[in-house]
């Protein structure tokens, strides 16, 4: 993957302003979810002496003011009856370029990356982005061929993983030299190992048996992070562990559904549905092993924080997950090769202590600053290309 290395410091290119960056998303409705988290910590990772970042979204934020974002917002589309994804989010995003005129657009999401891309485009400007951010379980026979088209008018693009970057040059022949890895970030200072007395404490705080094994999954309860199977698991694990406790993190559709599942087979006294949580740093502490047991990952949020934590875990056997650690996998879907694994694990404090310094030590690479550092150069090279080009055509 291209990382630009001939990166030329914005002083030396012939412009007096700062690098107007456009991002383009459905919206932001809370800085909970995957991407948003990541598109926060871009947003502040962006020294604003050489840049000016600025949020476009195709509709209004549901529950966030425009003061709540670290940058200014345009909203394509402000009246709610008219669904926003209709041509007038289209055309208010091109005569919103016309007047800004930035130098880089980049998109995220499906809709986002639909109407941003086709905008920049009708307004030319110099570089389009789009960011690829996991393996495409969601896409139907539709997306396919519409991303397909839409990819076309990508300049480059922007992938959190290196299996999503491999994903895009093996399905749409995309060139590894427009292809940019940015890994996602983790805040070390906001995540960090428990300590025994924190761990003691995070558990009395929450109510949890002091000596009991306990078990955390943050995730979404949606199909591709199939729960579902990890629930199964819990019936097996507690054969051997019968005081072990399941703590489920986070809220979607699929709640009823599993806690009916739960009920079903007698756990509802040890499968805890918490909810979101606003900080999920007291569960992580009190926990023994982090769990996920997802599909289909690109670069796990939950996953980077169990790094942070130094939480070994139990991960599905996904190439998003490989590409962060190395550690203890499972079939994906497979009930019994889960609880085996969380046992074998369990059993194995060596394995444990061998992964918690293991995690620790790869969440480094992670680190904000490391991030920050990686995003700017990115940039940076992508008005030197522009730049360049610009040059090129001149001389032409």
């Amino acid at each position: 993957m291209s990382q630009l290395d001939t990166v030329v410091p914005l002083a030396q290119l012939s412009l007096c302003e700062r690098v107007r960056i456009a991002f383009v998303i459905d919206a932001i409705d809370d800085w909970q979810a995957g991407t948003e988290q990541q598109v926060r910590k871009l947003l502040g990772a962006l020294d604003r002496t050489n840049f000016e970042p600025t949020l476009y979204f195709l509709r209004p934020s549901l529950h966030l003011r425009p003061e709540d974002f670290p940058c200014p917002v345009h909203v394509a589309n402000w009246r709610p009856q008219v669904k926003w994804y209709r041509p007038t989010a289209l055309a208010a995003l091109v005569r919103s370029f016309r007047r800004w005129r930035p130098h880089i657009v980049q998109t995220f999401f499906r809709d986002g990356t639909y109407y941003g891309t086709l905008a920049a485009k009708i307004v030319r400007v110099p570089t389009v982005v789009i960011s690829v951010r996991n393996a495409g379980y969601w896409k139907g026979g539709i997306d396919h061929l519409a991303l397909k088209t839409v990819y076309r008018f990508a300049d480059f693009f922007q992938c959190n993983s290196r299996s999503v970057a491999e994903s895009l040059m093996d399905q749409n022949g995309t060139p590894p030299a427009r292809i940019e890895v940015l890994p996602n970030a983790i805040d070390l200072n906001h995540f960090a190992p428990a300590t025994a007395v924190g761990r003691l404490a995070a558990r009395k705080r929450l109510g949890l048996p002091l000596d009991a094994p306990v078990f955390v999954s943050v995730a979404n309860l949606r199909p591709v992070k199939d729960l579902s199977t990890l629930i199964e698991a819990a019936g097996l694990v507690r054969r051997d562990l019968p005081t072990a406790q399941f703590l489920l993190i986070g809220e979607g559709p699929l709640r009823p559904a599993l806690e009916s599942q739960a009920s079903n087979l007698s756990l509802s006294a040890c499968v805890r549905f918490l909810g979101a949580q606003a900080d999920v740093r007291p569960f992580l502490a009190a926990a023994d092993l982090g769990l996920l047991t997802s599909r289909s990952e690109a670069s796990s949020n939950a996953v980077l924080e169990y790094m942070a934590m130094g939480l070994p875990a139990v991960l599905s056997d996904i190439p998003g997950n490989r590409d962060l650690v190395d550690g203890v996998f499972f079939e994906p879907g497979n009930a019994a090769d889960l609880a085996r694994k969380i046992l074998g694990l369990w059993h194995d404090p060596d394995l444990r202590q061998s992964m918690h310094q293991d995690y620790c030590l790869r969440g480094r690479e992670h680190s904000l600053e490391a991030f920050s550092q990686r995003a700017e150069a990115y940039y940076e090279g992508l008005v030197v290309c522009s730049y360049e080009s610009g040059r090129e055509r001149i001389r032409g």
